[in-house]
């Protein structure tokens, strides 16, 4: 033994200085390349953001010059969209990366333009430049969402000032519309160079303009796109008083065929704005990639070699050590007993049978508990971020000690996860209960259409939020029955939200009470989105959750129709669903004629 661990042990410590000297080098090279690389993008974007700076600066005077001419001609009553056209079209042409400039008089009426004299007096009220000037008298130059222009489908950066009287008074919202494209050809011709992609974007994250590469740059009939979260990580020392972000990895493409990048990004000077460079992994280590290979290969090779002889020594030894055990063997060992033999074989095979069903009910067991400790930690995990998100930012006070509204709005996001989470651990204590055979009934005469009323009116609000037409239909003489009340309006509350929440805008829910087959059927029918048959049966086990576009958009934890269907049960009926894709649901309850009385 002694000989063979000497072996394993000179085979060990030969191969890991091979490994050394070859991979010490490698990792070196590799290091060296990307801090190059790293150098280059942190440069490139300063240049960049440098370039947008000196582009944008001149139409920051621009604007102030239209403001306090049309400020005096308002005041004057001189204005009309002609003086208007006259005032703004001096500077149009004097800037090649602007489109156009226009004047939004106090409703947000468009009413002069730098490229027409009778301007069509559209309504743009609602775009966010307006919002922002007309209820924040404070903003400065502001930067807005970019828009598709009218004339032309062609997209542009808004860049406004607001325009008010001497006594502060609010006469409108000047717009200078920037032509992204501008911005896209000098950042093509930046980036042939070592595969760099730039954009210029926004404090939030929104992509204005980008060279043609760019990951999610704006296509000519959109605009607005968003950077991937972990790109938008690079804005995070950008937003207070850092002017440029160092490089790191991030993947700004999830999914299949990631695309890992090198990025930066620097704040342009005195703008709410910042440029991004990105530059592909692989092309910083395309030479690198190329040498590793060759010499992992050799490198493996010689450790084959080193392998193999230490395989042929280790079976030389062995046979070695085989021969000598056999030889020092006991003869006794041949005169066992063939009945011996038979019943330890048998006791074996016994054994065996019993350890594999011990160990298939302790997987299965370990796979319930895993599932259910994996959905429920998912399941709480959302209410309480959302609490400790919440509460963090009430606490910090982060957006400043005058955000009182919004703080009270946080606190009613706080309370709304909050009653989430009582709601999901209730509906799971319920269900233990009842797995348990702990759920005990507390039975009550009960008029199931009083119930059924009761429940629809507790919706009511949820369904006109969500312009739903919620109805109710009680047959007369329905009887009463003999049922645990709060359970049988949590049955009803149930299969009415869930009705309320699957049907879309405009659609129909309908509650009915019946006698059927010497019972009373209580049923919910909606015009909703439906089920397959296999979403169904997802849709009845605990957390089952279907995936389509509208459950994504709803909260839920996938326990209400499971709790549901055994608390029917516990009251000694049935639960019936039918559904089918685009032709809605209707969720049926019946309750046999032990539980229900005649009525008077």
């Amino acid at each position: 033994m002694r000989l063979r661990h000497q072996l394993m042990l000179a085979s060990v410590a030969v191969s890991m200085v091979v490994v050394a000297m070859v991979g010490g080098p490698l990792l070196y090279d590799r290091a060296k390349r990307l801090d190059a690389a790293d150098r280059r993008l942190v440069e490139t974007a300063h240049a960049m953001a440098e370039h947008a700076a000196r582009s944008l600066n001149p139409l920051e005077i621009l604007l102030g010059q239209d403001a306090e001419d049309l400020t005096r001609a308002i005041g004057a009553g001189t204005l009309t969209p002609v003086v208007a056209h006259r005032l703004l079209e001096r500077h149009y042409g004097q800037i090649p990366q602007l489109l156009d400039i226009a004047f939004l008089d106090a409703e947000g009426r468009l009413y002069g333009l730098s490229t027409s004299g009778m301007p069509p007096r559209i309504d743009l009220s609602f775009r966010d430049y307006f919002k922002a000037h007309r209820d924040r008298p404070e903003f400065g130059l502001f930067v807005g969402q970019p828009i598709v222009m009218r004339s032309g489908a062609r997209p542009a950066i808004p860049l406004s000032c607001r325009v008010e009287a001497a006594d502060g008074r609010f006469l409108g919202v000047l717009v200078a519309l920037l032509d992204p494209s501008y911005f896209q050809t000098f950042y093509d011709a930046a980036s042939r160079v070592d595969d760099h992609s730039i954009a210029l974007i926004d404090l939030k994250g929104r992509v204005l303009a980008a060279s043609t590469h760019f990951p999610g740059a704006p296509q000519p009939k959109t605009s607005g796109e968003r950077l991937s979260p972990r790109a938008f990580s690079l804005l995070d020392g950008l937003r207070h008083t850092a002017y440029r972000t160092g490089p790191r990895d991030i993947d700004v493409d999830p999914g299949p065929g990631t695309s890992i990048r090198r990025g930066a990004a620097a704040r342009v000077p005195g703008w709410p704005l910042a440029v991004v460079d990105l530059q592909r992994s692989e092309t910083v280590l395309a030479g690198w990639r190329t040498l590793a290979p060759v010499m992992a290969g050799v490198t493996a090779l010689f450790l084959l070699c080193v392998g193999g002889l230490t395989a042929f020594g280790l079976r030389s030894i062995g046979r070695e050590e085989e021969a000598k055990r056999r030889l020092a063997e006991s003869r006794d060992q041949l005169e066992l007993h063939a009945s011996e033999l038979e019943q330890i074989a048998r006791a074996l095979v016994a054994a065996k049978a019993e350890a594999e069903r011990n160990r298939d009910e302790a997987e299965r067991a370990n796979r319930h508990k895993s599932e259910f400790l994996a959905r429920m930690s998912h399941e709480l995990r959302t209410p309480l971020n959302a609490i400790i998100g919440f509460s963090e930012t009430i606490r910090d006070q982060v957006l400043g000690p005058d955000r009182q509204q919004t703080y009270r709005e946080y606190a009613g996001h706080i309370f709304d996860a909050g009653q989430l989470l009582l709601s999901l651990i209730n509906d799971v204590l319920d269900i233990a209960k009842i797995e348990a055979g702990r759920m005990q009934l507390r039975l009550e005469t009960v008029d199931p259409g009083e119930t059924a009323t009761a429940s629809a009116e507790l919706m009511r609000s949820m369904a006109a939020g969500r312009d739903i037409a919620l109805t109710l239909e009680v047959a007369p003489a329905v009887g009463t029955l003999e049922a645990d009340p709060r359970a049988l309006r949590q049955i009803l509350v149930n299969l009415i939200s869930n009705a309320v929440k699957f049907t879309l805008p405009g659609g129909r829910v309908t509650v009915s009470v019946d006698r059927e087959a010497g019972g009373v059927r209580l049923s919910v029918s909606d015009t909703g989105i439906g089920m397959s048959e296999a979403e169904i049966e997802i849709a009845m086990k605990e957390f089952g959750q279907i995936d389509s576009a509208l459950t994504r958009t709803q909260p839920g934890t996938g326990l209400g129709l499971p709790l549901t269907k055994r608390l029917v049960e516990l009251h000694g009926g049935d639960f019936r669903l039918q559904s089918a894709p685009g032709a809605g649901t209707t969720a049926t309850v019946w309750l046999p004629r032990g539980r229900m009385r005649e009525a008077a």
